[in-house]
């Protein structure tokens, strides 16, 4: 089986019900939470510097590189609660991967709550360690 590169994004189902475009925008801000955290420092008005390249300018190990210029594969699981997802979280760090959690305003009776966490791009290998014994959401 081929290592390929994938981002990991855990939802918590103990959040379950909820509207499917609240549940997706969850998702999609919290995959985004990755690049965004290493961009906006460099935020570039590109009238100012034509062909000025995000890519080579920016920080990004070479499985990122990877990721974000060929398949760009994401997989949304779900994990049990609140505790469950940080436990996870802490699993990704000890194993040296990149985590970024969501923290939504007014999700639930108007309190914030963590929603859902991503682990940034990395080999299947590296993740699948930490994620594999988890469903699909």
């Amino acid at each position: 089986m081929r290592d390929r590169i994938k981002q990991v994004i855990i939802f918590r189902e103990d959040l379950l019900p909820q509207p499917t475009g609240k549940i997706a925008a969850q998702i999609a801000h919290c995959a985004m939470l990755f690049i965004l955290r290493k961009i906006v420092p460099y935020k570039i008005n590109e009238a100012d510097y034509p062909g000025y390249d995000l890519l080579t300018a920016v920080e990004f190990s070479e499985e990122e590189k990877y990721w974000l210029t060929t398949s760009f594969t994401k997989v949304v699981l779900r994990c049990n609660n609140l505790a469950h997802l940080v436990e996870l979280g802490e699993k990704a760090l000890a194993a040296g991967l990149e985590v970024h959690s969501l923290c939504d305003t007014g999700f639930v009776a108007g309190e914030r709550v963590i929603t859902c966490l991503a682990i940034s791009p990395a080999f299947s290998s590296k993740v699948d360690n930490i994620t594999g014994g988890l469903k699909l959401l």
